[in-house]
């Protein structure tokens, strides 16, 4: 098994380390898709191979891969790309519903139950409301999808 770039080399007399030259070509199939999430990535014998470095130069790339979450391993089976990692600017905090039609997906949300319940003391004082107070309490559950469109309740 190749990398889909079967043209891409290795520059054996710069200055970037073998091993990042090779992580930064994988990082770059992954970018581009070529490698998808759950996709076996080539063993460290392939790639000693197919760039003509070692495999303690090729195991360097892939170790700092793994650890930096972008690949996984499964015991006896290899390496494969990990799912992408979600980052929130934690600079502004927006809704769920915001952040993941900011990534292309669609929200949605589910009631799964509403009652009503007498406030305990705790929720009444946070609350700035009498002991007395009825209180709603929603159980709901929130996902978000490639394929589903978002739900809008109507008024």
């Amino acid at each position: 098994m190749a990398l889909v770039n079967k043209m891409a080399v290795l520059n054996k007399q710069g200055a970037v380390p073998l091993y990042m030259q090779l992580k930064q070509l994988i990082e770059g199939e992954i970018a581009v898709g070529a490698l998808a999430a759950h996709s076996r990535v080539p063993s460290e014998r392939e790639l000693s191979e197919q760039f003509g470095i070692s495999r303690m130069t090729a195991r360097q790339a892939l170790a700092e891969l793994i650890q930096e979450g972008r690949l996984y391993t499964s015991v006896g089976k290899g390496t494969f790309v990990a799912e992408p990692k979600i980052h929130q600017n934690l600079q502004s905090l927006t809704s769920f519903t915001q952040d993941m039609l900011a990534r292309g997906l669609m929200p949605t949300t589910r009631l799964l139950r509403r009652e009503f319940v007498p406030a305990s003391a705790t929720i009444a004082s946070r609350c700035a409301t009498s002991a007395k107070a009825t209180m709603v309490r929603e159980r709901r559950f929130t996902m978000a999808t490639t394929t589903a469109k978002p739900r809008r309740s109507r008024k």
